[in-house]
């Protein structure tokens, strides 16, 4: 089912409508006690084993997963498919995981750890893969307020489709305006788009966030169909989530969708500020969401937002592993910053149509792996 927000009581709904109050870095560092609060209080982790059918080969695989996070899904089921059988097999201490996937659960096709970032690197060896949780991006506003220079061709049809609409935007600030976006468009926009596996952030949460901005606006002959939530802080726009009223079916929706970020960078531009940050995205090179915002020539950065990682160790290169290292090309992190794993179709070690294809700004150094038993791993740097 969606994840909606939990109903608050008396007391919990009070100190939300304070926090709307409150300057945005007194939020963040609410934000970081309840993320220790949250370590403390999953010191045991609850682990569950999943088994399913590999979508290519046809073999049986199996993850095994200690604790949660919405990304883990999107990883697993270019292992499992999309209908697997889940059972718990417990609870375990977070410094037995290292003993454990390289022990009981050795047989298994893959183990993930959804665990703190700082916690995770502590215990486990340098020998598995440290993925962020997810993944920040962010455009540099141009001098001259045109995102075009930088978007790819596919981008640019979107700006043609947007003048083509006859649309314009303009901005909000009121309470009113936000109470419309979150009931008319974000909820509903959500939903549609994810379904079931819709993150629907609480009404009081983002009002903090509208306190210190507003809703960008798209029209469409003076009409509203779309809006994005955004935030100041420092230099940077932050386009914290959008929505709209429209049907997937109606000739405008793709240009007011796709149009927030022309808008975005065009508002910015005019309220002197150099950046606009685009939200996060699925740790994967290979994610749609993250495909197209690298179009616009966005850079992906290590997001605060994002203070978990998913550690991931498999015991055998094998079939199955190599087909979701293709699939997924996960960006890890470690000491140097930012990276990204890749590995090369049977029998086609393109490295340069893999370092095309998957580069962006913001990352360090593409890993391929060769598919030999023991997977040995290129560096290749980005541009």
């Amino acid at each position: 089912m969606p994840s909606r927000p939990a109903p608050q009581g008396v007391l919990s709904a009070a100190a939300w409508k304070l926090l709307g109050y409150a300057p945005l870095p007194a939020v963040t560092a609410l934000d970081r006690l309840h993320h220790t609060a949250t370590i403390i209080s999953n010191l045991r982790m609850p682990v569950m084993r999943l088994t399913g059918t590999h979508p290519v080969t046809g073999r049986s695989t199996t993850v095994v997963v200690a604790g949660n996070a919405p990304s883990v899904e999107y990883f697993t089921r270019h292992l499992l498919g999309r209908d697997f059988d889940s059972v718990s097999i417990g609870r375990a201490a977070v410094w037995n995981l290292p003993r454990l996937c390289t022990g009981v659960y050795r047989d298994a096709t893959l183990f993930v750890a959804c665990i703190d970032r700082r916690l995770g690197r502590l215990i486990f060896r340098d020998d598995c893969l440290h993925v962020p949780e997810c993944i920040g991006v962010n455009l540099t506003v141009p001098q001259d307020g045109d995102v075009t220079r930088r978007a790819r061709h596919s981008n640019r049809n979107n700006i043609r489709a947007i003048h083509r609409n006859r649309l314009s935007w303009e901005t909000g600030h009121s309470l009113e305006d936000f109470d419309h976006f979150y009931h008319r468009m974000y909820v509903p926009y959500a939903l549609a788009r994810h379904g079931d596996g819709a993150m629907i952030r609480s009404h009081a949460r983002l009002r903090i966030y509208m306190r210190h901005g507003g809703i960008l606006w798209v029209l469409h002959d003076g009409r509203r169909v779309s809006g994005s939530l955004f935030t100041v802080a420092g230099d940077t726009l932050y386009l914290i989530c959008r929505g709209t009223g429209l049907q997937r079916e109606e000739t405008v929706y793709r240009g007011a969708i796709n149009s927030s970020y022309v808008f975005g960078v065009q508002y910015a531009k005019q309220a002197g500020l150099h950046r606009l940050d685009l939200g996060v995205c699925r740790p994967s090179l290979r994610d749609g969401v993250l495909v197209y915002k690298k179009r616009w020539g966005a850079a992906l950065h290590e997001s605060p937002r994002c203070r978990h990682s998913l550690v991931f160790h498999w015991a055998n290169w094998n079939n199955e592993i190599a087909h979701f290292i293709r699939q997924t090309a996960p960006i890890t992190r470690d000491r140097n910053g930012l990276g990204a794993i890749a590995a090369a179709a049977e029998g086609n070690m393109d490295t340069g149509e893999l370092e095309k294809e998957l580069l962006a700004p913001g990352i360090r150094h593409l890993r391929i792996l060769d598919g030999t038993t023991t997977p040995s791993v290129s560096d290749r740097a980005s541009a």
